[in-house]
């Protein structure tokens, strides 16, 4: 399976990397998300509680 490597900036909540990595996976490709950046808090945690504690620059 080819793999798809992307970068999720300005997060917010992840939204926008939830959609992604679903599109991706329609076209039978695996996402790997290698990065997010975030400064608010507590989209931080919704993130980090969403992705599996994942980090967040």
């Amino acid at each position: 399976m080819q793999t798809i490597k992307f970068i999720d900036l300005f997060a917010g909540m992840g939204g926008f990397r939830l959609g992604f990595e679903q599109a991706v996976l329609e076209q039978k490709k695996q996402p790997v998300c290698v990065f997010s950046s975030e400064i608010k808090p507590y989209a931080i945690q919704v993130y980090k509680d969403n992705y599996n504690n994942e980090d967040v620059a």
